[in-house]
């Protein structure tokens, strides 16, 4: 406890009145996540450090993989500077407040340091690590509604490039995982491709650039030609099945009238066209229907 009371001299331990506590939020949101980024990198880095070197990306995504980093780095070290200018004016000090801008440089640097290896894709492209920085921006919620509460425009401002920054490196690795994963399976394949797949001059499959279909992504603009490839491979008139015999044009009308027919006998007085409608066509249009639901 008395430890606990040196770190968090003016802050509860977990709770406060409006949510967590600045001492939870710095120590547990904020340390623990960023002790437990980098010791997943680590442990990746060690045990896949022998795998395949890294891919070939786009200009632009390399550039976006050096520079999202050296910003979060450059920002943290800025808020310990800030920090420690306190100090040298005689501020109250309080330890944890150290804890979560310190560990946060950590990890960009670890990354920024990552980037530069020859084998930062099977790093930073790891399951494990693409799951963990998707989970990791959620983290920041309840951070970011501690720093709020404190109305101060510049960590606010500071922590909240910092939370984008965060996001945005979770996305960028996850596009960069999906856009390898979904070329190297269309190139792979043991069957014709819906799409030609990019080959360069050596004859291995190419990656298309992330800045130029982001857009494309975000908007589904990519799937208008498989289904343009689909329509021309795919609906081609002699491969379409043929309609059932109850529904084939010559017989549809005899069918239509039999069930009227039978309806005019059944009910004298009122007849109903829809039920000899559905006496006719209602049962093949539900096993079309069916047959539609399994095959999708």
């Amino acid at each position: 406890m008395e430890l606990l009371k040196h770190i968090c001299p003016d802050s509860p331990y977990v709770w406060n009145g409006n949510g967590v506590s600045r001492c939870f939020s710095n120590i547990v949101l904020g340390f623990g996540a960023n002790m437990a980024t980098l010791i997943v990198i680590v442990l990746v880095g060690v045990t896949r450090r022998s795998g395949r070197r890294s891919r070939r990306i786009h200009l632009s995504a390399k550039i976006l993989l050096f520079t999202v980093p050296a910003l979060g780095a450059f920002v943290s070290f800025f808020e310990i500077v800030v920090l420690l200018r306190k100090i040298v004016g005689g501020y109250p000090f309080a330890f944890q407040e150290y804890l979560f801008p310190g560990s946060l440089f950590g990890v960009w640097v670890t990354v920024l340091l990552v980037s530069i290896c020859d084998y930062w894709f099977v790093i930073f492209c790891n399951r494990l690590l693409c799951l963990w920085w998707i989970i990791k921006p959620f983290l920041w919620i309840p951070h970011l509604q501690v720093v709020f509460t404190s109305q101060e425009l510049l960590p606010c401002l500071g922590e909240s490039f910092l939370a984008f920054l965060d996001f945005t490196f979770g996305i960028l690795i996850n596009i960069i995982k999906s856009k390898w994963a979904s070329h190297r399976s269309s190139c792979d394949s043991i069957e014709e491709p819906l799409l030609p797949c990019k080959v360069d001059a050596k004859g291995h499959c190419g990656i298309l650039g992330l800045a130029n279909n982001l857009w494309r992504i975000i908007t589904f603009k990519s799937i208008d030609s498989v289904m343009e490839n689909g329509v021309k491979r795919q609906l081609d008139f002699n491969d379409l099945l043929q309609l059932p015999e109850d529904m084939d044009s010559s017989c549809c009308y005899n069918l239509l009238q039999h069930c009227w027919e039978a309806q005019q006998r059944n009910n004298n007085s009122n007849p109903s066209l829809l039920k000899a409608v559905c006496c006719a066509y209602g049962w093949p249009y539900f096993r079309i229907g069916l047959l539609k639901v399994i095959n999708d």
